[in-house]
This record gives C-alpha cells, sequence and structure tokens, in this order.
C-alpha cells in the first residue's frame, strides 16, 4: 500500500511515481520553493528572536547597555555571516526588518547604531564581496530612508494597538516593494513576509516589555508625587558618576510646609511641592539631579561645579524657587526656602555636610542660601570652655550691680552663673545653681507645648519672652516673666542670657496682649459635617483663618505663640467671638444642624464665660458640640473631665484628634464623649495596612457600644470616602465634601 502523496501500486507491488503534467510538476515545484521560502523565513525570524532575547535576558539585568548593544551589533553581523556562508538566502529586505525592529524599541541613539551597522554590513558584502555596488547603494539609501522616517513616527506614535498593526503592515508593504525594485525574487518576499511576521509579533511584545521594565524602574527610582529620584533612585545616579567626581551639593527645606497641608489641605501642599521642584529644574542644567530624601526636604547634585562659582549658583536656585508667590487655591502666597551647600566629592559625606549647613541656615532665620562656612557649620562654640569661661568672667562684672534678675546658661541651656538679684528671687544660691538648667526653679506645671515653642525660636536665634510658673525652694510658687536672649559670636550661639522678673498673675493677660497680639485679625470660616453612610450634610465645624500684620498664620503656630505668652485663653476668646459674629450676620447655618467648637482648656477653666457665650451663640445647646483640644490637660480648677460635663450642661463633646495627644485613654474613659475625632493620619494607614484597618473597626465598634460615634477627619478621595462607608463609620469631613469657607453673609 503505498501512503505517499503523488504515487500508486504497480503490477509488481511496487509504489512508483506518478507522472506529472508539466503544468502540475511547476506547481508543484512552485509549492516546494514556497515551503523552502517559509522554511528560510522561520529559521531566519528564530535567529533574529534568539539574538533579542539573548541581550535581554543575559544583559538587562545585570549591564544597562548590554541589550541594546547585542541588538544593534549581533543582528547585522549574524544576517551578514548567513548571507556570505550562503546557508541560507538572506534578502536586503530581512536586513530592512532587523532595522525596523530595533526602531521599535531602542532609543533613538541605539536605533541609529543598529541602523549604521546594518548599512555598513550590508554595503561590504554586497558591494565588497559580490560586486553589487548598484544593488549596495540602493539597500543602503532605503536603509537610511527608513531610519530617517522612523523618528518622526515615533513623535507622533498612535495611541491604540490597531493603528500600529495598521503603520506596521503599510511599512512591510514598503520594504516589500522597494526589495521588489532591488532585485529580490518571490522566495525572497516570502522569507521576509515570515520574518515580517514572527519578529513583528515578537517586536510589539518586547515594546511592552520594555516600556513596563522602564515604569518599574521609574516606580522604584523616582519619587511619584514629584517626578525627582528617591533615595533609592539617587544612590543609583550618584552609583553612575565616576567615582571620586567633585560638585556641589545643596540641602534643601521648604519652610513652614506644614502650615500648607494644614491651612490649605495635603492636596494642596502637593501643589506646593511639585511647583518647587519645577522651578528647581528650570534653573539646574540638564546633567544635575534632585533627590527628595521624603516630606519637604531635596538634595540638589550638581557634578563639576567649581567652588568660586558654587554660591551665585546656589543664591540662583534660591531666587528661582522663592522669588514668585505660589498659587495655593487661588490665593497667592509666599514660598519660603531654607538651603545649605557645600563642594566636594559626591558622596554621603559630603550630603551629610550639607545638612548641617541646612541647620545653620534655619538658625539664621531660614529663607536663605547658607554656604559652608566654619563658624556657621560648627556644632561646638569656638573654642568651648575657654568662651564659657571668659563670658563667665564678662557677664559677672557686667551684673555686679544690676539689680534686675539675670542668668546666664550655655548652648545646652545649663546655668554658667548668674546675679545676686536672681539668687533673691528664687531662694538658691549661685553655687546650688551652676551646671543645673533653670527647670530646677519650675513648679513642674508649665505645659510642655511652652518649651518646645520656646525652643523652635531658640534653635534659629531668636528671642523669646514668656510666663512660667516656679518654685522656689521654700515651696512658695511665683509667676516668672522670662525674656531669653541668644548669645552670638559670629553666626553661632554660644550661649543664652535670661532676664527674669517676678509678675503678678492678674498682669499676665495685658501683658501678653501687648508683645504678640497687636494687629491679630480673626475669620471664622466653616467645614461640613457630613453623614459617611449617606453623604448627607449635619453640621459644621467652626475654625479660625488668624492674620497679623496681613500675613496669615496657622492656627496652631498662634496657639503655641499664645501658650508662650501666656494668653491662651484670650486668643481663644477672640476665635470664639469671631464665629460668632460670623454666625449672628448669615443664615447658613440651619436650624436642626450641629455646631462644633474647638475650645481650649484655658476657656473650659472660665466657666461664667463660656456659659453666657454658649447662651447667647444663637445655636441650641443641644446642637453644639465642644472639642477638647488633644494637646489639652485637665483645667485648672476641675478634678475630672466628668466634672466639665456637669459645668457645661446639654452640650456634647468630642475629643479631637484622638490618638495622638498624650491623655487620651484615660480622658476618653473619664470624660465619655460623644463623638471621636480621628485623625487623617488613622485613615491613611487604614488605606495601606490592614492591621490599621481592623484597629480602626475595633474602635469605631468600641464607640458605638459607650453610646458615641467616630468623626473621621481629613478626607480627601472619593476611595477613601467609600473605605468609611465601607467601615460603617457613622461620620466624616475633608476636602472631599468641602473646604473650610466662610458663610455667606444675609
Amino acid at each position: 500500500m503505498c501512503l505517499w502523496y503523488g504515487q500508486f501500486e504497480g503490477n509488481d507491488g511496487k509504489c512508483i511515481k506518478s507522472p506529472l503534467r508539466p503544468h502540475k510538476r511547476e506547481c508543484a515545484k512552485t509549492m516546494e520553493n514556497v515551503v523552502d521560502s517559509l522554511t528560510w523565513g522561520m529559521l531566519e525570524a528564530g535567529l533574529l528572536v534568539g539574538i533579542w532575547e539573548f541581550g535581554d535576558l543575559v544583559f538587562r539585568p545585570r549591564w544597562r547597555y548590554g541589550a541594546p548593544l547585542a541588538t544593534a551589533f549581533l543582528t547585522p553581523l549574524a544576517l551578514g555571516w548567513l548571507f556570505i556562508q550562503r546557508l541560507v538566502p538572506v534578502p536586503w529586505a530581512v536586513f530592512a526588518m532587523g532595522v525596523v525592529a530595533a526602531w521599535m524599541w531602542l532609543s533613538n541613539g541605539w536605533a541609529w547604531l543598529a541602523t549604521l551597522t546594518t548599512i555598513a554590513v550590508w554595503t561590504a558584502i554586497v558591494g565588497g564581496i559580490d560586486h553589487h555596488a548598484v544593488k549596495a547603494f540602493v539597500g543602503a539609501v532605503s536603509l537610511s530612508g527608513l531610519a530617517l522616517m522612523a523618528p518622526v513616527v515615533r513623535r507622533h506614535r498612535p495611541r491604540t494597538w490597531w493603528l500600529w498593526v495598521s503603520l506596521y503592515g503599510i511599512t512591510i508593504l514598503v520594504i516589500l516593494a522597494v526589495s521588489g525594485l532591488n532585485g529580490d525574487s518571490e522566495a525572497d518576499a516570502w522569507i521576509t513576509a515570515v520574518v515580517a511576521l514572527f519578529s513583528g509579533v515578537y517586536a510589539f511584545g518586547q515594546v511592552a516589555r520594555t516600556q513596563a521594565w522602564a515604569q518599574t524602574q521609574r516606580h522604584a527610582e523616582e519619587d511619584r508625587l514629584t517626578g525627582v529620584f528617591n533615595r533609592y533612585g539617587g544612590e543609583l545616579w550618584l552609583g553612575r558618576l565616576e567615582p571620586g567626581t567633585v560638585g556641589m551639593v545643596i540641602a534643601c527645606d521648604l519652610d513652614d510646609f506644614k502650615w500648607f497641608n494644614d491651612t490649605w489641605g495635603h492636596t494642596a501642599g502637593d501643589a506646593v511641592l511639585v511647583e518647587a521642584v519645577r522651578r528647581m529644574q528650570r534653573a539646574l542644567r540638564a546633567g544635575d539631579a534632585i533627590m527628595r530624601p521624603g516630606g519637604d526636604e531635596f538634595t540638589v547634585w550638581l557634578p563639576h561645579v567649581p567652588e568660586d562659582q558654587a554660591d551665585s549658583l546656589a543664591q540662583r536656585l534660591h531666587r528661582a524657587v522663592t522669588e514668585q508667590p505660589i498659587n495655593v487655591d487661588g490665593h497667592q502666597v509666599a514660598l519660603g526656602c531654607s538651603m545649605g551647600w557645600t563642594v566636594g566629592v559626591l558622596n554621603d559625606s559630603t550630603a551629610m555636610e550639607a545638612d548641617k549647613i541646612l541647620l545653620a541656615a534655619k538658625r539664621l532665620g531660614k529663607n536663605r542660601a547658607v554656604g559652608p562656612h566654619p563658624d556657621a557649620v560648627s556644632h561646638e562654640p569656638p573654642s568651648g570652655v575657654v568662651s564659657a569661661r571668659h563670658l563667665t568672667t564678662i557677664v559677672e562684672s557686667l551684673w555686679a550691680r544690676w539689680e534686675e534678675a539675670a542668668v546666664l546658661t550655655d548652648r545646652d541651656g545649663r546655668i554658667l552663673t548668674c546675679n545676686r538679684a536672681f539668687e533673691v528671687l528664687t531662694g538658691r544660691s549661685a553655687q546650688e545653681l551652676r551646671g543645673y538648667r533653670p527647670g530646677i526653679n519650675s513648679a513642674g506645671e508649665t505645659p510642655e507645648a511652652v518649651y518646645r515653642a520656646m525652643w523652635q525660636r531658640l534653635d534659629m536665634a531668636e528671642p523669646w519672652r514668656g510666663v512660667l510658673l516656679n518654685q522656689r525652694g521654700s515651696g512658695q510658687q511665683w509667676w516668672a516673666y522670662d525674656e531669653i536672649w541668644p548669645v552670638e559670636m559670629g553666626t553661632h550661639v554660644v550661649a543664652y542670657w535670661t532676664r527674669v522678673r517676678s509678675v503678678d498673675p492678674s498682669g499676665l493677660e495685658p501683658l501678653g496682649r501687648e508683645l504678640a497680639w497687636n494687629g491679630l485679625q480673626m475669620t471664622a470660616v466653616f467645614q461640613p459635617l457630613i453623614f459617611a453612610q449617606t453623604g448627607a450634610h449635619w453640621g459644621y465645624e467652626a475654625l479660625v483663618r488668624p492674620r497679623m500684620a496681613e500675613h496669615a498664620i496657622a492656627p496652631d503656630k498662634l496657639f503655641a505663640m499664645a501658650q508662650a505668652t501666656n494668653t491662651v485663653a484670650e486668643v481663644d476668646r477672640m476665635a470664639l467671638i469671631a464665629i460668632a459674629q460670623a454666625i449672628s450676620q448669615s443664615d447658613a447655618l440651619g436650624q436642626d444642624q450641629w455646631l462644633s467648637l474647638n475650645v481650649r482648656a484655658a476657656t473650659l477653666q472660665n466657666k461664667h464665660w463660656l456659659n453666657d457665650y454658649l447662651d447667647h451663640l444663637g445655636v441650641p445647646r443641644s446642637h453644639i458640640i465642644l472639642e477638647i483640644s488633644e494637646h489639652d490637660s485637665l483645667p485648672v480648677g476641675y478634678s475630672s473631665w466628668r466634672e466639665i460635663r456637669q459645668a457645661y450642661p446639654e452640650v456634647a463633646f468630642a475629643l479631637d484628634d484622638w490618638g495622638t495627644g498624650t491623655h487620651d485613654i484615660l480622658r476618653l474613659l473619664d470624660l465619655a464623649p460623644e463623638w471621636i475625632k480621628v485623625d487623617r493620619s488613622w485613615l491613611v494607614a487604614a488605606r495601606r495596612n490592614r492591621l490599621a484597618q481592623e484597629l480602626l473597626v475595633s474602635l469605631n465598634t468600641w464607640a458605638h457600644r459607650a453610646q458615641g460615634a467616630l468623626i473621621v477627619e481629613g478626607v480627601e478621595t472619593a476611595e477613601e470616602a467609600g473605605l468609611l462607608k465601607d467601615l460603617k463609620v457613622v461620620a466624616a469631613q475633608g476636602y472631599y465634601w468641602g473646604r473650610p469657607a466662610p458663610f455667606t453673609h444675609r
């Protein structure tokens, strides 16, 4: 039995070939040529794909130039070798397909290298070895034409895959047409078509893979908000420099950036960061790099900057960032930036030196670019011990007949010396006080926030004035009004000179007003309170936007200043009065809507004033919420938070920013508030961390069982609002529903 097509069984039982007619023999020959062409095409396509994949798999993880180098050189060389050996037919069009593939995923530089290498191989073989000068010339010109058109196509690249496929198909037809003009046969066209099919499929996949790889690398190396290097990307950039490269490093910090977030929201804060980076990039050279380690901090690396040009470059960069105000939510706001710069080998040590100088820039008053002056960078005073002794000797002679109490402390706050008036005032001798901090005289009741605000100013070499409750050795308490001045040698703080006066508590508020609050203005703004499950609006939180001398002040900074001057009660009353005036001039607050008021402990302490205020506010007490600050301790005159509830009947209470303060657990149990206001940081953590989400759910469940509910603050996106809905949280507020804004007047 004969199994092969075209055979039959003869008389002797053997299989013999069927005699074909001439036209059938011609068809069979054509089919054989087509099959051979398809086979050669698949083998050549497999060779090209193998070379490309070899370069990608072997080199990409280890050497960034390996994969494009293999594609640019090995592809034309392998095709040339096949052409010379006559192992398989390699038409010009296959060389052209190698060039097309290179332009599909390589960068312009590498693609041009692949094109020029292919032209060189083609002309060397066809013109030099086969002596077909015309064919070599036409092929070289055609390859050049393809390469010239490729960047244009890239610049106006199609957005959809089917347009890409159509464009690729047109390119193949053009190549086949040029191939026919160049003397290639029909069999060569079949080979080209097969190579085009396989290499095209691979090239499209390689483009997608290259883009995904590049995107992954970008995410790993770049800060997603600003597009500059993150810490990891900065380290890689430094690693690519020549070892020992000398240049300039600038450490930058946006001044008072927290104020932007607190006043305008995190979205506005992000916009400020993006704009600051944009301004920096416009002032820098192409080869410079910006790294954002985190927050509002940036490190700028500038290779090959001579030391004599460094200061002018730093000043130019500083002007670029700060010269023009920045638009924040429709308001023109000045942007400050502190910079510390130095010149040296571009490495971590030089960056740390720039960071030290940045601290000096902040101590000098912020919003400036400071260079590596030895007295500004050093963390120790010049000749530390000698300077302290010298200062002590001078001060003791100056204070010998001075009648006001005064004390000299070193940079760490330890007492170096004091005069006789200070000894009498404190009830302690100079010998007893020397080496201790002035806190030895404290009664232990001054809030920590006062000391934080004090050192914040002193660290910036600015004087501080404030009132502290002290206690003598005998146990007697007294109020001290302290004025502290930094003692500087050049630009370096070496000590602090303090003048101390005993003051009558009844005179503290006028004293604080005179010092701090001339020109203070308050504008009341109101942010909607929302039921998270339905999106319904049920009330407002009343806030204030303070301004002094036409400059906006962040509320937390305002109250830190008030704490330092012991005028918290007065400032808080000013804020509450501004809110009451805004409510009286508007009908925006509906009859059934709630009003949430932030009230400080100093105001809660004055029961008569606050109750009178609530009675005349124009809002029913049953619809008022008093928010207790997370930083406030139990007001003087009360033995428990439960007693405060009794002092202000009918109103509801809320703990503000629960979980970020210092007394929250005990206060939560004692006060039993109707509302627990959860800081935005909890929401951010719940989005990223499953355990944080479970903790928020547990708090929500506990609040329900305690007859209370949560209000989550700082909701800025639909995704965050959806998360709260899923977690069954009762109420929320944030920029997603509305920014704090004044009520419209009647």
